[in-house]
């Protein structure tokens, strides 16, 4: 089954599909206080004889929504002992091929590929937990959610990942 959004509205048809995929992740810690981790995926699918119309004479195989080709991800953390707590630093990226919010595949319903960075670090003591972080480093304008609404209003509405911003917490834990 798949879900076709259409006017403000949408409707679920049953198409054929094939899918094919593989995905590898990989976590070690070659020497004292070093995380690295590696994951990665591939994904090939693709719908067959969508309706580029609710009951229209036209179909096309078209590839399913919010299904990147492909994904990747790194992290690497380093942590100390030093002033009666553990420092941390770390930090990791992300990449996603592009995808497409719309089951028709228009090239205006569909999120270019992006990377992002994150970086964090950290100290903990005593039940205290102090840590600064900065999402999305590089401020990257990554799609997260569309809508088509071209046959409504000509136009298609859509949400943003966040853009970069720094965050602080502090956590006891008793």
């Amino acid at each position: 089954q798949a879900f076709l959004f259409t006017g403000v509205s949408g409707v679920v048809i049953n198409a054929d599909d094939t899918t094919y995929g593989g995905e590898i992740d990989v976590f070690t810690s070659p020497i004292d206080g070093l995380d690295v981790g590696l994951a990665a995926s591939w994904f090939d699918a693709k719908v067959k004889n969508v309706p580029m119309r609710v009951n229209g004479p036209i179909v096309r195989d078209v590839r399913p929504v919010y299904a990147p080709r492909l994904q990747a991800t790194a992290i690497l953390r380093y942590g100390w002992e030093a002033l009666r707590g553990r420092f941390s630093v770390g930090g990791d990226a992300s990449y996603t091929s592009s995808f497409y919010y719309n089951l028709r595949n228009f090239s205006a319903d569909r999120f270019g590929r992006v990377a992002m960075v994150n970086a964090n670090m950290s100290y903990a003591f005593d039940g205290y937990d102090f840590t600064l972080g900065i999402r999305n480093l590089t401020n990257v304008h990554a799609g997260e959610q569309g809508f088509d609404l071209a046959s409504f209003c000509g136009c298609n509405e859509v949400s943003y990942k966040p853009p970069r911003f720094i965050e602080f917490g502090v956590r006891y834990t008793f």
